[in-house]
C-alpha cells in the first residue's frame, strides 16, 4: 500500500510523505544534567519526519520551538576542547576569505555566532575586517565582546556586508524566512552569504540514523536550500562538502534584477540606425531573431553575411538582405559589422584589412581597440 501524501512541503508546496519515525528524542541534546536522576527525567518526545521528494526537503511538522531553549545554562555544543575541530574552523575560515576577497575594509556579519570563535577566525584571516555577531548566549569570548550583540538578530540597521555567516541555524527555525530576509537586506549588492547545514542526502544514503532529532527542525538538501535561498532573491554559486560530507556549505549571492530587454533592444536599434552601411554578420537563429524583432530591413541593415557556403546568396527570413560571402562583404566596406555570436569575431576581424566597428547584438562594442570614437558615433557617409 502507498503512503498517504499530505501536509505540503513548507518550500515548493508538493505533498509530502511520512519518512521516518523518531522516538525517545531529548528535546535539547546538548543538555548536560548534574545527576543522573536529573538526566533520568530530561523532557524527551516521539515524532515523525516528513519527507518532500520534489525538493528533497525533510522537517518534523510537530517541532516543539516554544520547548527548545538554548538559553538553558546547562547547554553545550562547545566544540573547540578539539584541535583537529579548530584545524577545520581555521581552514573553512581562511577559505571563506579568500572566497570572498574580503580586505581589512570589508564588513563581515554572522548570524549565530555562539561563542566566536568562527567569527574572530574571519576578523584574522581577513587582517582585521569589521566585525559583527549576534547570539544571545555568547559571553564575552575571543576578544568580541564589543562587537557582538547579545540577541536575536532582527535586521543589521542599514549596514550592509561583504560576507554574511549562518552555520547551522536554519535547521532549528521555524521563521527561517524572516531571518533570511534580513540577512538578505544586510547583504552588500557583491556581498557573499555562506550558510552550513546538515548534508540530508548524504545522511538518507548512509543511513546515518544518529543525524535525525527534536533539536532539528529542518533538514536541507543543497535543491532544496536553493529553492528557499531563491526565494529570498538569493542564488546558489557553489556548493561543496563540508566536514567529510556530514555537513554541507553552500555559497551564494544576491540575485542580479532582470535586465530591461526592451530598453537593451532600444539601445541597440539607436546604434545601428545611426550607420549608414550595416552587415550583420553570422545569419543565425539569434541574428534573425533581432532583426525581425527590431524590423531591420534592407534600408536600416544592408546585408547579411555568413562563413557557411549554403547560406550565401540566399535571404534573410522576413527582412530579406542578401546573404554575402566574408570576400563580398568586405569589399562592400561597411562601417559597423554586428556580430551575432562574439566567439567568432577574431575570426570575423581577420577579413578585414583596415579597423572596423564590431558591434554585439547585446550591443556591446568589440574590440574597443579597432573601434573609433567616429565610428561609434555615427560612422561614415557613403
Amino acid at each position: 500500500m502507498e503512503p498517504i501524501l499530505s501536509v505540503t512541503c513548507p518550500l515548493c508546496a508538493s505533498p509530502t510523505m511520512p519518512w521516518l519515525v523518531v522516538r525517545n528524542s531529548p528535546i535539547l541534546l546538548n543538555c548536560h544534567y548534574p545527576s543522573a536522576e536529573a538526566a533520568l527525567v530530561a523532557p524527551r518526545v516521539d515524532f515523525q519526519l516528513r519527507h518532500c521528494v520534489a525538493c528533497c526537503f525533510a522537517f518534523n511538522p510537530d517541532y516543539r520551538e516554544a520547548a527548545v531553549d538554548y538559553h538553558d545554562h546547562t547547554y553545550n555544543s562547545n566544540q573547540y576542547a578539539s584541535a583537529a575541530y579548530c584545524r577545520f574552523i581555521e581552514e573553512l575560515a581562511e577559505g571563506l576569505v579568500r572566497r570572498a576577497q574580503l580586505r581589512p575594509t570589508s564588513r563581515i556579519l554572522e548570524v549565530a555566532c555562539g561563542n566566536g570563535f568562527f567569527l574572530s577566525s574571519l576578523r584574522r584571516h581577513s587582517r582585521g575586517a569589521e566585525v559583527a555577531g549576534f547570539d544571545p548566549q555568547y559571553r564575552g569570548e575571543y576578544g568580541l565582546d564589543a562587537h557582538v550583540i547579545r540577541a536575536l538578530f532582527n535586521g543589521a540597521q542599514g549596514v550592509q556586508y561583504d560576507l554574511i555567516v549562518l552555520r547551522h541555524a536554519l535547521d532549528q527555525l521555524i521563521q527561517a524566512d524572516q531571518v533570511l530576509r534580513d540577512i538578505r537586506a544586510a547583504l552588500a549588492p557583491s556581498g557573499l552569504f555562506y550558510v552550513e547545514f546538515l548534508n540530508l542526502a548524504g545522511a538518507m544514503r548512509g543511513g546515518d540514523i544518529c543525524q535525525f532529532s527534536h533539536e532539528r527542525a529542518n533538514y536541507y538538501s543543497v535543491t532544496a536550500m536553493a529553492r528557499l535561498l531563491a526565494r529570498h532573491g538569493m542564488v546558489v554559486e557553489e556548493a561543496f562538502r563540508v566536514a567529510s560530507g556530514e555537513y554541507t556549505g553552500v555559497l551564494a549571492r544576491p540575485l542580479s534584477p532582470a535586465p530591461a530587454m526592451d530598453e537593451t533592444l532600444a539601445r541597440l536599434d539607436a546604434v545601428v540606425r545611426r550607420h549608414q552601411r550595416v552587415v550583420v554578420w553570422g545569419i543565425g537563429a539569434r541574428a534573425v531573431s533581432v532583426m525581425t524583432q527590431l524590423g531591420w530591413d534592407e534600408s536600416t541593415v544592408a546585408f547579411g553575411a555568413d562563413l557557411d557556403p549554403s547560406k550565401q546568396h540566399r535571404y534573410v527570413p522576413v527582412t530579406g538582405q542578401r546573404i554575402l560571402t566574408p570576400t563580398e562583404a568586405v569589399a562592400y566596406e561597411p562601417d559597423l559589422v554586428v556580430v551575432a555570436n562574439p566567439q567568432y569575431l577574431t575570426e570575423i576581424s581577420a577579413c578585414f584589412p583596415n579597423p572596423c566597428a564590431f558591434l554585439l547584438l547585446s550591443g556591446e562594442w568589440l574590440p574597443a581597440a579597432t573601434t573609433t570614437d567616429s565610428e561609434r558615433t555615427g560612422g561614415k557617409s557613403s
